[in-house]
């Protein structure tokens, strides 16, 4: 599944070329999911968000910066169904037909922290969802109303705007 969308983002310090900024926004992404045989619309995503970023330490040779992310978020019912639905054909006495409403789908917060050199970055984050008083609380599918992720990546730089 990815989604693809716009942001709109309004400043409430620095630009988006600082090294410190924050900021509030609107986002709204369309989600597609595919098995690499075809690709299937599953609705739409969307919400508010806050976002901080700043460095910790910045030396010539590499940046070390954090990042904190705050979202409320919402969904169509083919997007909460995708993930939360329960189609007759699916249902069991264990697992009651479910079926979802548009509206509010929970909010998150993350922590993330950059590691950032000419010719690599790495970047971490750990992940807080709260699903307390959401459309798809009530699926059989959730069985807790938080969760806790952790995540992790690393990208080498095989050309830079200097060249290197």
């Amino acid at each position: 599944m990815f989604e693809l969308g716009p942001s709109l983002n309004y400043y409430l310090m620095g630009t988006p070329q600082t090294k410190r900024h924050l900021y509030f926004g609107l986002f709204t992404r369309k989600a597609m999911a595919t098995d690499f045989g075809s690709v299937t619309n599953v609705g739409w995503h969307y919400g508010p968000s806050i976002y901080f970023e700043s460095p910790l330490l910045v030396t010539n040779n590499y940046e070390l910066s954090t990042s904190i992310r705050a979202n409320a978020n919402f969904a169509d019912d083919r997007y909460l169904n995708y993930y939360y639905g329960i189609s007759l054909l699916d249902s069991s006495a264990e697992r009651a037909e479910f079926n979802n409403r548009s509206g509010y789908s929970g909010s998150d917060l993350s922590i993330g922290i950059n590691f950032d050199t000419k010719k690599y970055w790495l970047g971490g984050f750990v992940k807080y969802d709260y699903l307390a008083n959401t459309k798809q609380q009530h699926s059989p599918l959730v069985k807790q109303n938080s969760n806790i992720s952790l995540g992790f990546g690393v990208a080498w730089k095989f050309y830079t705007r200097e060249g290197r």
